[in-house]
């Protein structure tokens, strides 16, 4: 992990009408992070040893798209050429 709280950042060319949650686990693949997912729809429960649940019951993943929270579930979301996606661990929900 960087200084500043950064597990990977990682630029990542996906195909058309791909997830968010395909373009974490390409980006992921490529930094070497491992990513766990639960569920349909999935929730993401940890990116590298950083896991939902372990800084509270409160805590978990969560993402946004160019800036934007987004409440959809992260393999509905399709990515659109450009988009830049940002997963953001939290420790509450206020």
């Amino acid at each position: 992990m960087e200084a500043d709280g950064t597990l990977f950042s990682t630029p990542c060319t996906v195909t058309e009408n791909s997830t968010v949650l395909e373009a974490l686990k390409t980006a992921a693949k490529a930094a070497g992070c491992p990513v766990t997912t639960q569920g349909s729809p999935a929730y993401v429960t940890a990116i590298g040893d950083l896991a939902a649940g372990a800084h509270g019951e409160a805590s978990g993943w969560t993402y946004t798209v160019n800036g934007e929270m987004v409440m959809d579930s992260c393999d509905t979301r399709t990515v659109q050429a450009g988009d830049q996606i940002l997963w953001t661990y939290v420790t509450a929900w206020t």
